[in-house]
């Protein structure tokens, strides 16, 4: 099972490459089957992989701000667990950088 972090990973590759496609293959079909002019169809096609660029972007974000927050999560914790075997003098956790 995937790790919901890994999901938005999945989703942000997938919208790319649904980007490239669209960009691709949506002028070529609208060009042939609804017989508009090139220019038409080019700016259709770049429409809908902007709008796939930008959801792959947004869950892309998403996955990266979810993986800062683990990396941080875990180097507070080894930092804990080195003031707990007191090798680190007068630690003080800093609470507020883990609230949502």
């Amino acid at each position: 099972m995937f790790r919901p972090r890994t999901n938005y990973l999945i989703s942000a590759i997938s919208a790319f490459f649904a980007a490239i496609l669209i960009l691709i293959g949506l002028p070529i079909m609208s060009f042939f089957t609804e017989n508009l002019e090139l220019l038409e169809s080019i700016f259709m096609g770049f429409g809908g992989a902007l709008i796939f660029t930008l959801i792959g972007g947004f869950n892309y974000l998403i996955y990266k701000d979810d993986l800062d927050r683990e990396q941080s999560l875990v180097k507070e914790n080894i930092r804990l667990k080195e003031a707990t075997k007191k090798k680190i003098k007068g630690y003080k956790m800093d609470v507020d950088k883990f609230d949502e």
